[in-house]
């Protein structure tokens, strides 16, 4: 008699043999060289730039789809590939081809009394397990950062990029080909189902770690079912004080880039925190720009009655809930303090940990800030869209992990490492 095989067995059936196959893979991955990782590398640059016609095909019918169910214009942002993002997806991986990995690396040595030489060297993690939503270009730097840094890695994609994710990993996995090495290195989730990622997370016998790129309800969900130990950040979302002693054309700047580069991400200002003394002329000097650009302004009343009456038209009344708004949009809130003082207590009580800002001279406020403020990354005097593994000279990164142990900010090639010890001993033995 013929078995039948129900959805879930399948789905169970499917991610158990992708992590399985991972592990395997990792061995083989262990004693490949880093030229042959970087061989694997750069083919993937050149395919990807050669089939950029083919990568945005795909994801139209992702976008299609996504504006049928009615996704906000952040979300699509976010799913969006074009080929100038193609071809930074291409660059991001040659500049990881050419960091030089910690794998490998002896980071402490030293001799015991006994005679032993003792080192402490890096070593990959293993299999890296990546749970990720819209942005399509995660596929290729989680497999390009996870092979560089002699990792295998299991991607699960949102249901709402598949055509993009799949189409990636083919390329990747045709690279993996001409190098020489398994397919499995870089396992693909080819689902869409709900109880495929559910399963994902109880996989502690292959993955190692399992790191989340998304918004809050996928890391929570992520963090709470997960058996294997998680790598994230929770929220992002900046705020940004502008001290009486700052450059206030420095300020402008700063600011207005920090929310209309790309507002759809999560190291985007949320919220100017303006002390009193300087607010007026910073509003009317930054106000216009900002609303020519199409950033919708919320401001205290007290900020409010410092504007014009023209400008006060276009602002909106600031709610409670907004000073802890991660937007993802063109929405920026403002806040009038009284005190430097009164501007730590408020960023502290409604930081998520991931960027924070300061605009200041006074070396006294810059001192006090990078001691006071608990945040990933402290950008003073220059934007928070600045804290980025790409631009802090890692390659592309995992994400920005705002927790305390193992990495802290970028998860670059470092991050994606650990260590053992290695003794090498002449017949010692322990009396």
């Amino acid at each position: 008699m013929n078995s039948i095989i129900s959805p879930t067995e399948e789905f169970t059936i499917m991610v158990e043999t992708v992590c399985r196959q991972a592990r395997e893979s990792a061995y083989t991955l262990a004693a490949a060289s880093e030229q042959q990782l970087n061989r694997v590398l750069r083919t993937l640059a050149t395919r990807l730039e050669a089939a950029t016609t083919e990568i945005i095909q795909q994801n139209k019918l992702d976008i299609a789809t996504a504006e049928q169910l009615g996704q906000s214009k952040a979300f699509i942002d976010r799913l969006t590939l074009t080929p100038a993002r193609v071809e930074a997806m291409a660059q991001g991986v040659l500049e990881i081809a050419a960091l030089r990995s910690r794998t490998g690396k002896i980071l402490e040595e030293r001799t015991l009394e006994n005679g032993v030489l003792l080192r402490k060297v890096a070593v990959p993690l293993g299999v890296i397990g990546i749970i990720y939503e819209s942005r399509p270009n995660v596929t290729v730097d989680a497999a390009a950062l996870s092979l560089k840094s002699g990792n295998a890695v299991v991607l699960k994609g949102g249901s709402e990029s598949l055509h993009s994710n799949r189409f990636l990993v083919g390329l990747i996995q045709e690279a993996l080909t001409e190098a020489g090495l398994p397919t499995a290195t870089v396992g693909f989730i080819n689902s869409t189902e709900r109880a495929a990622t559910l399963h994902l997370l109880k996989q502690d016998k292959y993955l190692d770690v399992l790191i989340p790129r998304g918004g809050y309800e996928l890391v929570r969900a992520v963090v709470e079912n997960s058996a294997i130990p998680v790598l994230y950040h929770a929220e992002g979302g900046v705020r940004i004080y502008v001290d009486p002693s700052a450059d206030l054309a420095v300020a402008q700047q700063v600011a207005f880039n920090a929310k209309t580069s790309r507002p759809s991400t999560c190291n985007t200002l949320d919220t100017l925190v303006l002390h009193r003394a300087i607010a007026a002329d910073f509003l009317v000097a930054a106000l216009p720009e900002l609303r020519a650009a199409g950033v919708r302004i919320r401001a205290d009343e007290t900020a409010i009655r410092l504007l014009t009456p023209e400008l006060a038209l276009q602002v909106e009344q600031a709610e409670e809930e907004d000073w802890g708004t991660e937007y993802l949009d063109l929405i920026l809130s403002v806040k009038i303090v009284d005190s430097f003082e009164e501007a730590l207590d408020f960023i502290r009580h409604y930081s998520k940990r991931h960027t924070e800002g300061l605009i200041a001279t006074d070396q006294t406020v810059i001192d006090t800030f990078v001691r006071m403020i608990d945040a990933a990354a402290l950008m003073i005097n220059c934007s928070p869209r600045l804290h980025d593994g790409g631009i802090f000279g890692l390659g592309a990164e995992m994400g920005i992990s705002t927790g305390k142990l193992h990495a802290r900010g970028p998860v670059g090639l470092d991050e994606l490492a650990t260590y053992k010890w290695v003794a090498l001993g002449k017949g010692q033995i322990r009396k």
